[in-house]
């Protein structure tokens, strides 16, 4: 568990008789009394309010770092939670992209999150793969859609578009989704990281 320390808002109670024996350092909302074993000037009470929040992480393979207003408190695998005490408004946060391999991350769209009352907090991670696309010869032809991240098990629709003077011949295609052959367009869906490359060649 994480438990944030804090200093406590005070408020008096009720009145003793006598004069405190040491000095008593008091302001409208917060005060430090110095006590002796003889008197007290005020009791006093903590009307703080603390509230529980408990930390999830969801759709990661590995750990994941856990910010408490920018400052890690916790390594978190999917399946295993983080419980804060705490007391006012804070800001969770998690790293919004964690890299698995250099073609595949993790993603978290909701990776900050300011909260002040008790509750869970999920953080969900969605898988993206990185697709490639490219013409060969690439001054030859043009190819939609661009290179990039993509969601793992979304659909692409490719296209090749040759330029005067040359013809598309085929797609070549490595990754699982990946397509190889003559359609153009042609859809494939992105179940890795995928390859696919439009061939063109002179008339």
């Amino acid at each position: 568990m994480c438990i944030r320390d804090s200093p406590e808002t005070l408020t008096p109670i009720g009145i003793a008789i006598y004069e405190p024996s040491h000095d008593c350092d008091v302001s409208e909302n917060n005060v430090t009394v110095y006590l002796s074993y003889r008197v007290l000037r005020a009791i006093y009470v903590s009307q703080m309010a603390y509230y529980n929040c408990t930390i999830n992480v969801i759709g990661v393979p590995v750990p994941v770092t856990v910010y408490l207003d920018g400052k890690p408190i916790a390594n978190l695998s999917e399946g295993e939670s983080c419980a804060l005490r705490l007391y006012g408004e804070h800001n969770i946060s998690v790293d919004p992209i964690v890299m698995l391999k250099k073609d595949v991350r993790c993603i978290c769209e909701n990776f900050s999150v300011n909260i002040s009352s008790a509750g869970n907090l999920t953080f969900f991670f969605k898988t993206q793969y990185y697709v490639n696309i490219t013409a060969s010869p690439s001054y030859a032809g043009d190819v939609s859609p661009s290179s990039g991240w993509y969601d793992a098990n979304s659909t692409l629709t490719l296209m090749a578009m040759p330029r005067s003077g040359y013809a598309f011949i085929e797609w070549v295609g490595s990754g699982l989704g990946s397509y190889n052959g003559t359609k153009n367009p042609v859809s494939i869906t992105a179940l890795s990281p995928i390859n696919e490359t439009a061939i063109f060649k002179a008339l």
